[in-house]
């Protein structure tokens, strides 16, 4: 019997053959290589559009959890919550529904929900904080507002000296939750420790007393000419800014120059987005009382500032209402 060594023979052919398919074999390991990725990509998409229907159903419902009981007893709530499989869980107590006018031709539901059954019933605060628990306090949404006929000031006249709660203990409230709206205190404390704790508890101006009407509407001008918020902001039509803190405005990162008056026109424009701003308005809020209202100083400062931002943005993005105003941004109807 002999024994025949081929083994480097077949090795010698295979690789003769590996070269001559060289191209081949490169064509299907590629082939091989593109088909995982392909089918990687398919499997993502399909992932992502799943999980976008299921964000879908989960808004229609009102929820974002994977599943919910009712009518639940303490003990029944108690033995859900501690089971393994339950990763979290949240809370809501049913209260009531309010049948009184205004509220009885609208669904209105009055309940208790703790943190994780906010958030997954959508309800996180744009502003401010949830309710605290051991509190009056409660949270709504704007309808129910419009309902109960609350709106939100431009101003609050607040003093101190109130019959039945400190002035200071009403700004702090109202700061918890509203950062936005402008506090003008009138208070006989004069001193200037009482000036400082009123302007530290979130206080936009303090007005000693006694004082000259003059000077209180002086006051509520200033306040109220430009539109800002307590945060520093930046206003944004294009690729025009405004920073609201340094009342600046910029094309691409490069500062505008621009007059005391243009800049009041912008910010008050790129505050007013999408919706048209009347001449009068703009003389309500920019400039003073002393203002005629043919004047026309006003169109003349819209004109300047037009042609500055039609210069550096290479368009004007400032366009005329007829009979209604000055619209910037937003689509033409």
């Amino acid at each position: 019997m002999m024994k025949v060594s081929n083994g480097k023979t077949i090795r010698r052919l295979g690789w003769r053959s590996m070269k001559a398919a060289r191209t081949r074999n490169l064509i299907a390991v590629l082939a091989i290589a593109l088909t995982t990725v392909l089918f990687t990509s398919l499997f993502t998409i399909a992932m992502s559009i799943n999980d976008g229907f299921q964000q879908s159903n989960f808004r229609q419902v009102g929820g974002f959890s994977h599943g919910g009981f009712k009518y639940l007893t303490e003990e029944q709530f108690n033995d859900l919550k501690d089971d393994p499989l339950i990763d979290q869980w949240g809370m809501r107590r049913f209260i009531g529904m309010p049948t009184e006018v205004p509220f009885n031709k609208s669904h209105v539901e009055v309940s208790y929900a703790d943190a994780n059954e906010a958030h997954w019933m959508y309800c996180d605060p744009a502003e401010g904080r949830l309710p605290q628990e051991g509190t009056d306090e409660a949270a709504t949404d704007t309808h129910v507002l419009e309902l109960l006929g609350v709106e939100r000031y431009d101003l609050v006249l607040l003093d101190l000296n109130l019959p039945r709660k400190d002035g200071m203990t009403v700004l702090r409230s109202l700061r918890q939750t509203d950062r936005e709206t402008r506090v003008l205190i009138l208070s006989a404390r004069s001193e200037v420790e009482d000036k400082v704790a009123g302007l530290d508890a979130g206080a936009n101006d303090y007005l000693a007393k006694p004082f000259h009407l003059a000077e209180l509407e002086a006051r509520i001008r200033s306040l109220t000419l430009r539109q800002f918020t307590q945060q520093d902001v930046l206003l944004v039509c294009g690729d025009l800014t405004f920073d609201t803190r340094s009342r600046t405005a910029a094309v691409k990162g490069q500062t505008m120059t621009l007059t005391r008056k243009e800049t009041g026109i912008l910010e008050y424009l790129m505050v007013h987005q999408g919706r048209p701003v009347s001449q009068e308005e703009l003389m309500d809020h920019v400039w003073d009382n002393s203002v005629d209202s043919f004047s026309n100083s006003i169109r003349v400062h819209i004109s300047a500032l037009r042609k500055k931002l039609r210069a550096a943005l290479g368009y004007d993005p400032i366009r005329n209402r007829i009979g209604e105003g000055y619209l910037m941004g937003g689509t033409e109807a």
